[in-house]
């Protein structure tokens, strides 16, 4: 999911940095939460956007970012950095 003001100031009013972090949901179900938040000029953090998925897999994360530059253009033309653990 990617809201629709977030992604409008990502494009404009956030700073050029975005992190990237997933964790476990603990719940009967088992899930993964896959995030990718930014910083505006206040320093506050927003989630850009942000996914369920069944495992933490290098094709889940392939999937979603791809999705991710499909929404907010392609990182190197934008001169985004990518911040993950």
């Amino acid at each position: 999911m990617c809201l629709k003001g977030n992604k409008l100031a990502s494009k404009h009013a956030f700073r050029p940095i975005i992190g990237l972090d997933g964790c476990h949901l603990k719940s009967k179900f088992g899930r993964q939460l896959l995030i990718v938040v930014g910083r505006d000029p206040n320093d506050q953090h927003l989630p850009i956007a942000f996914v369920v998925v069944e495992n933490e897999t290098k094709d889940s994360w392939k999937w979603f970012l791809e999705l991710l530059i499909y929404d907010i253009g392609d990182i190197k033309a934008n001169k985004w950095l990518c911040i993950s653990d």
